[in-house]
């Protein structure tokens, strides 16, 4: 479809008249709304007022009158070490992997019941939801894993296993 003069006449004549550019689509035939808008818009045709439905009314912000009651923190206290403390290649499942002491392959871990959906004890959860501390144990965990391995595989090779 080609814009003739009569049919760019047709549609400032619509458009004037306040017909949508939907409206102006149909009538004119064979062209989309969209191709309606980018005429009007490169004939700079001038814009249309808002009516007065239209307009959106400016409402005051809402209010909310309810609060949360605020919960007290529940101290948890801290697990005792009392030698129930297991290496990483001990733990189990359902024991906190938290290290309390030790680097590396002598490195232990709490092994208290661990927190549901988690890998530690309630009080190492609570102390560790910061993700950077998170990190930084893994790669101790790991890290200690890779040098047990090492050593008992060094000392496998010593004793000819």
């Amino acid at each position: 479809m080609t814009w003739t003069p009569d049919r760019i006449e047709t549609l400032k004549y619509l458009w004037q008249k306040g017909l949508s550019a939907s409206n102006i689509a149909e009538t004119l035939g064979g062209v989309s709304r969209n191709a309606v808008l980018g005429k009007i818009h490169r004939l700079e045709l001038p814009k249309r007022k808002q009516k007065a439905c239209m307009v959106k009314k400016k409402r005051a912000p809402k209010v909310s009158t309810y609060q949360k009651p605020l919960k007290p923190k529940q101290r948890i206290e801290e697990p005792v070490i009392d030698g129930t403390e297991k290496t990483i290649l001990d733990i189990r499942d359902g024991e906190c992997r938290c290290c309390v002491s030790g680097e590396g392959a002598d490195m232990l871990m709490c092994a208290k019941p661990v927190a549901i959906g988690s890998p530690w004890c309630e009080y190492h959860q609570d102390k560790l939801t910061n993700t950077k501390m998170i990190n930084e144990r893994v790669k101790k965990e790991r890290q200690a894993f890779r040098e047990y391995l090492n050593k008992s595989r060094l000392e496998r090779e010593s004793h000819g296993v």
